[in-house]
């Protein structure tokens, strides 16, 4: 997803699923969620 200034970038594992979020603001990282075990499906909105 990318908004005007961040952006929230979702990581997947070889298999597709998705293991880490982080928002990224301004050239800053920062881990949301991190070794996500279950299927994940994008937000479509906050």
């Amino acid at each position: 997803m990318q908004y005007t200034d961040h952006s929230i970038r979702t990581l997947y594992d070889a298999a597709g699923q998705a293991r880490q979020i982080q928002a990224v603001e301004k050239g800053f990282i920062s881990l949301l969620a991190d070794h996500i075990d279950l299927p994940f499906v994008p937000m479509q909105s906050l």
